[in-house]
């Protein structure tokens, strides 16, 4: 089995251009020449995916004289690195049989269960190989890849291929990160973690651009906390990153809000730290809550237009009296998106997610030997305990919202969303009944939460819309239609109001959560 070990960033062919021509990658290269080769490879599967949905992907591909068939475990939790399977077959389809580890090859096989495999997209590279060492004893190879994925059955949809992969020959993981991030400083080229077979089953499921959600994290109780924080920031790494071409390529609302989700995941999971690593790393933290800003800005703009404005008119049958007030709210809609886009696209966002990488790689919270006790534990007993913490954090904000008020039913929305995503860290090892009956009753409570506070957050954009038409020729109507929405929302409010009373009861019953023997 070989372990591939890479980074891979994605942009235009001006930016890789830019960075074959950059003072580093020349003076890394040195006097080596760069080798170009063009490859077809192509990818089977089960008519119903079945190899991809169990984390497997299967490709065949011409190395010179002979065909090299690859089997590659994708979704494992590692960010940078994923085992792959290599041999050599006599044609040009998969030879299960020939897949050199025993393990691999049992698994595939009983997946498969005699079911026939297809082709269902080919990739159609133009690679260019550069052998780097930007160091003594440290050597890297960068793939620069231009092309296509075409669908085997509808060569006319098609996704282009114009990234960069920085593959670990000879060194640390700490070289790789290193040399990538010297590369690719003040170029357009952001760090991605969807690879061209998920590209293409994307392609061919119809999902290209559409917002990528994530699967549950997969932890084992043996392991340490410490590995256990790394694969969680892991995960709402590749959670935000996987949604960027859904934002910025499909200005898919969903995507934004996926990728909010990601990015308070990502400050939930540094909460567990101690204080003092909490410190070493409140740069970082700063950073994601400045993408989180101006992604939320954005998504409270689509949320009053798309899902508290245009179906209140349409109920009530009222469209046209409703256009004035819908043309101010798309021009506000389309102010937040262009910052939301430009922050998507600045140096700062790409340095960000490449820190992000990093620190699951380099764990910098293990530098103080004093603060770092609590990581040494396993991973299921610290998982238990902040849960508990979170659920009892949880239980004195519901005493707090007992009256309804809504700063104090704020502060209880955001107690639940962190006793959620860590509910949800630490699902695949916690008691899983007791976690799954939290789970309903907290999803539930902060779905109806979360609907009363986009009532309070589009009030004042509400008012404010009303108070700047005043002096044009269309106040008359954003007044009507605004007091109109105000007074929808406002009752359905109240009635929420009821629901989450008798929902507070169900959660305060539950006083614990299961601890591991």
């Amino acid at each position: 089995m070989h372990q591939e070990t890479e980074l891979k960033f994605v942009g235009d062919d001006g930016a890789l251009s830019a960075l074959r021509q950059s003072a580093p990658f020349l003076s890394y290269a040195g006097h080596r020449s760069a080798s170009t080769a063009v490859r077809r490879a192509v990818y089977f599967d089960t008519a119903d995916h079945t190899l991809r949905r169990a984390g497997y992907v299967l490709r065949v591909r011409g190395e010179g004289n002979v065909q090299c068939q690859t089997l590659k475990k994708i979704g494992s939790g590692e960010l940078v690195t994923r085992p792959e399977y290599k041999s050599e077959i006599a044609g040009t389809r998969p030879e299960v049989a020939s897949i050199p580890d025993s393990r691999a090859r049992w698994k595939v096989t009983h997946l498969l269960s005699g079911r026939p495999l297809e082709p269902i997209f080919e990739v159609d590279t133009r690679r260019t190989r550069v052998v780097l060492t930007p160091a003594r004893n440290v050597e890297l190879e960068a793939a620069i890849d231009t092309g296509e994925i075409r669908l085997a059955r509808d060569t006319t949809r098609t996704l282009t291929i114009s990234e960069v992969e920085f593959e670990l020959v000879r060194g640390s993981m700490n070289d790789l990160l290193s040399t990538a991030r010297v590369l690719t400083r003040g170029l357009p080229l952001t760090l991605s973690f969807l690879s061209k077979p998920e590209r293409g089953f994307r392609l061919a499921a119809d999902e290209a651009l559409e917002p990528w959600r994530p699967s549950k994290i997969n932890l084992r109780g043996a392991q340490t906390a410490d590995d256990a924080m790394a694969i969680i920031i892991g995960s709402c790494l590749k959670h935000l990153l996987n949604n960027h071409d859904a934002v910025v390529s499909g200005h898919r609302s969903e995507g934004i809000h996926q990728m909010r989700v990601a990015l308070r995941k990502l400050r939930v999971a540094f909460s567990m730290l101690s204080p003092e690593q909490r410190a070493q790393q409140a740069a970082l933290i700063g950073e994601v809550k400045r993408v989180a800003s101006a992604l939320g800005a954005c998504r409270d703009k689509e949320i009053l237009l798309s899902e508290m404005t245009l179906p209140v008119a349409r109920q009530l049958g009222r469209e046209d009296e409703f256009v004035p007030l819908v043309q101010r709210m798309e021009h506000a809609r389309e102010e937040t998106w262009r910052a939301a886009l430009d922050c998507l696209s600045s140096d700062r966002f790409r340095a960000l997610v490449l820190d992000l990488a990093s620190i699951t790689q380099q764990r910098p919270w293990l530098s103080n030997p004093s603060s770092h006790r609590d990581l040494e534990a396993d991973a299921r007993r610290f998982g238990a305990t902040q849960s508990q913490r979170r659920l009892k954090q949880c239980q004195k904000a519901l005493k707090r919202a007992r009256k309804l008020k809504g700063a104090e039913l704020h502060d209880l929305r955001i107690a639940l969303k962190k006793l959620r995503y860590t509910l949800e860290f630490f699902e695949s090892i916690e008691d899983r009944r007791t976690t799954k009956v939290l789970l309903k009753r907290v999803s539930r409570l902060q779905d109806l939460l979360g609907e009363m506070n986009d009532v309070l957050v589009a009030r004042p954009q509400l008012r404010a819309m009303i108070a700047d038409s005043q002096s044009s020729d269309q106040a008359s109507a954003v007044s009507l239609a605004g007091g109109m929405l105000l007074g929808w929302h406002g009752r359905r409010y109240v009635a929420k109001r009821k629901r989450v009373r008798a929902r507070l009861k169900s959660l305060a019953r539950l006083r614990r959560i299961a601890r591991p023997s």
